[in-house]
Formats: C-alpha cells, structure tokens, sequence
C-alpha cells in the first residue's frame, strides 16, 4: 500500500524531487488506485446512489433530466463533483496512469470508469435540454468550466494522453504518452496546485516528451553520454528540484519548450512567452518582479471566481484568448513571422551586477531573454479597453464609423482578431453581423452589450460574433499605430510602445524600452 499523504515527507525537497521522478512508476505500476473524496455525508450518498441506481441504467434517462422530481438528485451529483480531489492538478496523472481506478467517499465506493460515465450523461443531458444548469445558476452565455465539465475533462484526459499498445499476443496493454509537455501545461491551467512548483511538476510523468529526475541524484552516466542517448529519443530528462526559486522554474519550462520547438517548429518556438502558465504567486520584499515573457495565469483567458447566486466557486472568462492558441503542429491560428525561425542564439539569461563598495555581493539584477527580430511600427493612440466583452462605442469612431453604414473591413476584422470561432478565417457575415449588434446592443449606453445580445437576441448569427469578439476583446484595448494599423493590445499598452515581430513567434508582441 502507497498512501502519497503519508510516503512523502512534504517538507524534505530531496525526497519530494525523487518521489515525482517515480510517481509515474507508482500509479502506472498499481493493482488499483483508490481515489478518497472525503467523509460521505446525505448529499453524497444520494448522488452516488443515484448514479448507480438510476442514471447508469438508462431507464427513462428523459425523465430524469427533464422532472423537477429529480432536482435534487442532480444537485447531490453536482456537490460530489464539487469536492477539493476535482480541482486539484495531480490528480490528472493519477487517474490517466491507473489502469483501474476507484473512488470512496466514506463506506461508499463506485469505479472511476462508472462515475466518468455519469458525468459524460450529465454534460450530454445538459446540452440537449439547457434545464439541468439551471441547478448551478449559470447563464447560457458562460463559457464555463462547471465541476460537471472538470470532471468530464478528467475523463477526456485519460483517454487521449496515452495510447494502449500492445508488444505480444496477450501481453498487458502498455500506456504510450502522446502530449507534450508544453501542450499539458498550456491545456490543464484550470487544475489548482498547492505548490507553484507543480505547475510543470504535476505533468512530467505524463508527457510524452519528459522524464523527470531528482536534482539531487547522481547520475550513472556522463552528462556527454546522456546528452548523445537523448539524440535518439523524443524523451528528455527534465531536472525537479523544489528547493529552486519558482521563477527559475518557469524559465526552465520555457527554455526546454524552446528546445522542444527548434526540432518540431521553429518558427513558433517563442509561442510559449505568449500563452499564460505560471501561478501567480506573492513575489519576496527583497526578490525580482516576473520578467514580462513569463506569462502569468492572472492574463488566462478563465479563472476561479464567486458569483451571485452560486455555492462555491464558478470557471468563467476573465480575459480574451491567448492569440497564439495550444501548441499544436498541425494548426496554426496567425504567421507573424512567416518563415523566419527562431534563432539557434535564443537564450535565456539571469544577468548578476557586479560587487561594489555599496554591495560587496553579487546580487541578481534583472533576467533577460535574447531573440531576434525587428520593428514593425509603433503604438501612438490608445482607446479604453473592453469591460466584460462589450464593446465601447468610442472604437467605432476611433474607426471611422458612424454606426450607420456597413462597418469598414478593417474595423469589424479587427473586433474578431481576423478569424471565426473555428480559428480560421472570419465568415463574410460578421460584417453584417457587426452592424446589427450596433444597433441592437443598446450603444446608447457607450458600449454595445454583447453578453446582452447573446443571452436575449434570439439570433444564433449575432450570438456567434459576439462570442467571438468576446474571445478577442475582453480586458483589450483598441489601439491605433504610426502607419494606420488597428489592433488589440493588453491593456497596460501605452502611446510610444513599439509593435514588434520576434522571429519563431506567430503574432506579434508589444515591447517597451526600460532603462
């Protein structure tokens, strides 16, 4: 038996950096993982009956969904997903490394696979008849990550992060990771960790592109011979040491990305400097600010937060989408640098001033990362940014447009960031679609309400641009450069910025001169 609580000890980094480096070894090795949810109380044991009593046979499954008798039986599966186990990152590797897995809470228990079924029942129930939200409070326009839809995730994630193979005739299936690290790091952000660390950490075991190993252990082999044998396979070992600064952590994450990328796509191997990861954590009275290219969860297009009406904490939007999108070869979502690659020169440097008669130590100074690249124009009008994902009816007439007429190209493009909700180009009718919600969407007020139009227009093509320009918008500014350039930009951008294009990224980035 191997209870994680009690086989660490939390408090010694040594033993916590050797325990990760065998945590997949652990969960993928195990007869059986026993996931505990916590003490069963009335709620609890009514969902976990419920499940096993009524949703999993199937037995008039439409009336389950659409009988107020049934209310509260839905309500106790909602507060089950709800427990602390769903939120927290670890436990993704847990359930995708186990090859069978069973959840207790109190005396009760029920397999993982039976419970992900529900939930799948669950979220397939609530898209057919819209009722069951009802039980959360949530409005139709969130796109939001509920405790039904992270559980489901959960299952989606075991499933598609390794596939079975199999050596010989009736052998034991063995687990092949299939996602990168980079891709788990970007993609599982709405998973909590009690330890900044494991925001990369978490994931190592299950990547299919690491294998995690204790910084304190001594190699068997030169670091030469090492380096040569990783020539040979996609797997690279990834150092964990708890006792480093977590903001070196985060430059290592981004430096091996990099790396990773200069083989598959050089010229989106900076993508990573846009596309937020890192815990926002409190910085030392005496430590460095993050540097501006480790981007950070508070900048995530979702979080955590209380809403009105809601028992316990609600996923909804606080940010428009990272433009660069997930890493993902196949796809891209723009091509700023078009076929110019990220340079072999890029690095990542902590630069340390030297001693003085002021301070006679070396002190860290300030990190640095070095690209290549040029500048494209520069920023000279910015515009209020957008509250909520409405859109300020200032940036018509920043624009050149009354609100009469068809919008100009330049303008209701810009809105969408270029493309439609697919990521590829934006449909032709988004201009039509521009107008109507300028003149539906209560511009009186100084904004078009695009969370109005969306929860009460009745018009799916209006709803679907507003969510797009949702997307593209939200917590942006509009801004206007020295050629004539529109564009949207983070909303700390001032006049003087300089718009740039960094060779191996695929949008372009705002920078600004210090010092």
């Amino acid at each position: 038996i191997w209870v994680d609580a009690i086989c660490i000890n939390q408090d010694y980094k040594p033993e916590k950096n050797r325990q990760v480096e065998m945590m997949a070894d652990i969960y993928g090795r195990a007869d059986c993982v026993r996931i505990w949810l916590g003490d069963l109380n009335t709620s609890s044991k009514l969902a976990i009956l419920f499940i096993k009593q009524q949703v999993l046979q199937l037995d008039h499954f439409d009336d389950l969904c659409r009988s107020s008798e049934f209310s509260e039986k839905w309500k106790s599966l909602l507060e089950l997903m709800q427990r602390e186990w769903f939120s927290r990152r670890w436990v993704v590797q847990e359930v995708a490394l186990a090859p069978k897995a069973i959840i207790h809470c109190g005396p009760a228990k029920l397999s993982w696979s039976k419970f992900a079924v529900a939930v799948e029942l669950f979220v397939e129930a609530e898209t057919a008849t819209h009722r069951l939200s009802e039980l959360s409070y949530e409005s139709e326009d969130d796109e939001v990550v509920t405790p039904e839809v992270r559980a489901k995730r959960y299952k989606e994630e075991a499933e598609r992060l390794f596939k079975q193979t199999q050596e010989t005739p009736g052998a034991m299936a063995k687990a092949q990771p299939l996602l990168t690290l980079e891709y788990l790091v970007s993609s599982l952000s709405i998973f909590d960790v009690t330890n900044p660390h494991d925001s990369v950490y978490a994931l190592l075991g299950i990547s299919k592109d690491t294998t995690p190993t204790a910084a304190n252990k001594k190699l068997l082999v030169t670091d030469h011979t090492q380096s040569v044998l990783e020539m040979f396979t996609e797997k690279k070992q990834y150092n964990v040491d708890y006792k480093a600064d977590y903001i070196d952590i985060c430059k290592e994450f981004i430096e091996f990305c990099v790396r990773q990328n200069m083989r598959r796509d050089p010229s989106r191997a900076l993508d990573v400097i846009c596309r937020p990861f890192a815990v926002d954590i409190v910085q030392k009275q005496d430590g460095l600010p993050f540097p501006s290219w480790i981007p950070r969860l508070s900048k995530a297009a979702y979080g955590m937060d209380l809403g009105p009406g809601i028992d316990g904490l609600r996923m909804g939007r606080e940010n428009a989408d990272s433009l660069v999108g997930l890493p993902n070869i196949t796809h891209r979502n723009y091509n700023a640098a078009e076929t110019k690659k990220a340079s072999m020169d890029t690095k990542l440097v902590s630069t340390v001033s030297k001693p003085s008669s002021e301070s006679p130590h070396p002190t860290l100074n300030h990190f640095s990362l070095f690209v290549q690249g040029f500048v494209l124009d520069t920023i000279v009008d910015v515009q209020s940014s957008s509250q909520s994902g409405s859109i300020p009816t200032a940036w018509a007439n920043f624009a050149g447009w009354d609100m009469k007429a068809t919008p100009p190209e330049h303008f209701w493009r810009t809105l969408v960031a270029d493309r439609g909700s697919d990521g590829e180009n934006p449909p032709v009718y988004y201009a039509r679609a521009c107008q109507e919600s300028f003149r539906k969407g209560n511009p009186t007020s100084g904004v078009v309400d695009t969370t109005g139009l969306i929860e009460h227009e009745r018009n799916s093509v209006v709803a679907q641009f507003c969510r797009r320009v949702q997307a593209a918008i939200w917590n942006r500014a509009l801004v206007k450069t020295k050629t004539g350039r529109l564009g949207l930009v983070a909303s700390n951008v001032r006049e003087g910025d300089l718009v740039c294009i960094l060779y191996g990224c695929s949008v372009p980035v705002i920078l600004r001169q210090h010092g």
